[in-house]
């Protein structure tokens, strides 16, 4: 079973359902990015929120947060590429090239989007990258045991094709845990597993 999820993830070629256009972007901090006084760094920081806010609301940004080591990331529902590109562009920060992005489109094998409730109250959980370092053959699955994803503790699941893709989970849960050290031996040799703590407004998971 968990070679099953390991390759879906691996080749992010599996459609379990019907989706929207959704694309997981990484908003990686620029290293070179300009230095700015204190007021000019908050007002930018508070066009990029309120951005966040207008998107959010619209439906185009379906989830969002900081990395607790700097970054962060959207879900975003976009109907192509050039779509997409508008509704980044339209957030000041990243016009002003405060972040490296990557934007990959997105495939959910497990788990759902919902509204956050608020007032929004921030938590953390664990995020785990999968970055696939070479192709090995294909997988076409067309379903994954949704037992296995419940018992593990996983809140979201999703890959990106060719290249990998991640897992969202409690930290702290017995089962999560345990499974990322299995995730960790199976993968040896064909990915890597990068794990950070991601900020999120509660019930985005739908939990």
């Amino acid at each position: 079973m968990l070679k099953w999820l390991l390759c879906a993830m691996l080749v992010g070629s599996v459609e379990l359902f019907a989706q929207d256009s959704l694309h997981f972007v990484f908003l990686n901090t620029n290293p070179d990015r300009v230095k700015l006084d204190s007021g000019a760094a908050s007002a930018l920081q508070k066009g990029h929120l309120a951005n966040i806010d207008r998107l959010y609301r619209k439906g185009k940004i379906r989830a969002a947060g900081p990395f607790a080591d700097g970054g962060g990331f959207f879900i975003i529902s976009a109907s192509d590429s050039v779509e997409l590109d508008t509704l980044l562009r339209s957030d000041p920060a990243i016009r002003a090239n405060r972040f490296i992005l990557e934007t990959w489109p997105l495939q959910l094998l497990h788990g759902k989007l919902c509204k956050a409730s608020e007032p929004f109250v921030m938590d953390t959980v664990a995020f785990i990258r999968i970055n696939r370092l070479a192709l090995s053959g294909k997988a076409n699955l067309t379903s994954i045991p949704g037992q296995f994803f419940n018992q593990s503790g996983v809140l979201l699941a999703g890959a990106w094709k060719g290249a990998g893709g991640f897992v969202i989970g409690t930290s702290g849960n017995p089962g999560f845990e345990q499974w990322l050290v299995r995730l960790k031996q199976l993968s040896k040799g064909k990915a890597t597993c990068h794990r950070r703590t991601l900020w999120y407004g509660k019930g985005t998971f739908c939990q």
